[in-house]
């Protein structure tokens, strides 16, 4: 019986890093970066680190040149809905000025 217990601890063990885990082209916050959004460009270490990139939400494109070795779990996934958005337009609009 204890042994099916721990079998049962090691599936939900993987499947939370699996659920945690970060894709390739996320667009994410970053810990100590403010509100600059970021896109994930590679994921290394076994998706223990990211490199980013800026982003502009607004326009859809790459900012600057990537950032590397940002750890995975100073990353939080962007998520948004329709009045964020024309946050995020009307920010980087007046932030060219």
């Amino acid at each position: 019986m204890a042994q099916l217990k721990s079998a049962a601890l090691a599936f939900v063990l993987g499947l939370w890093e699996t659920v945690g885990m970060f894709k390739v082209g996320e667009i994410v916050l970053a810990k100590g970066y403010g509100n600059t959004a970021f896109k994930i460009t590679e994921l290394m270490h076994e998706g223990r680190f990211a490199a980013i990139q800026g982003f502009s939400v607004s326009k859809q494109v790459l900012l600057e040149a990537p950032t590397l070795n940002v750890p995975a779990n100073t990353l939080t996934p962007l998520k948004e809905d329709a009045s964020q958005a024309a946050a995020w337009i009307v920010r980087e609009a007046t932030d060219q000025k």
